[in-house]
């Protein structure tokens, strides 16, 4: 009878320890919406979550699309496309790429060359693209920015990815689109 005693404490201590540990996890942060707004010189593009991203980071800007990696954050809608056709923008995409480990992933396509913000905003990662974000950055560092330069697939393929964006730093990029294709292409 102790010993049945001992085993009921023991399980019972067991449960309530296991049911402090599941509460202490935190929650992965979940989209809960997508905004595009077309402004006079820009266009800015807020996902806002549950919980701050800080882990979001551009991991391929080429010509004419910019993807948008936020790893740990969960998307349980249906993927979506907006047609923005303003400024630059053609299309804002976004989607659960991966559940285990959790990856949403924003992908913006450009139908021409236009500078880029990435920034975090509280609960929100935010994006800006306009002609004039050049002009205000190289203003607000007084030091002239420098183009980001297209990853070739040696690079690609070689597993190293650029750090993530805190949400004191900012991503700027100006990348231009190839109005034809080159021989070389294939195509």
């Amino acid at each position: 009878m102790i010993k049945a005693r001992q085993l009921g404490a023991l399980l019972l201590l067991a449960h309530v320890t296991f049911a402090q540990t599941a509460t202490n996890i935190p929650a992965a942060p979940v989209v809960t919406n997508l905004n595009v707004s077309r402004q006079e010189t820009e266009i800015r593009i807020d996902v806002s979550a549950t919980a701050v991203v800080t882990s979001a980071k551009v991991t391929a800007a080429y010509g004419d699309r910019i993807a948008i990696d936020m790893p740990g954050v969960v998307y349980n809608m249906t993927p979506r496309r907006i047609l923005v056709r303003k400024n630059g923008v053609y299309a804002v995409r976004i989607w659960q790429q991966s559940e285990n480990p959790p990856l949403t992933r924003v992908l913006i396509e450009l139908d021409r060359a236009i500078p880029y913000l990435l920034s975090s905003e509280r609960n929100s990662v935010v994006v800006r693209i306009g002609g004039r974000l050049k002009e205000q950055t190289q203003r607000a560092s007084k030091q002239p920015s420098q183009p980001a330069r297209r990853k070739d697939v040696a690079a690609a393929h070689s597993g190293r990815t650029p750090p993530p964006v805190s949400s004191a730093e900012a991503v700027f990029g100006d990348f231009p689109r190839n109005s034809e294709p080159s021989p070389s292409s294939g195509s």
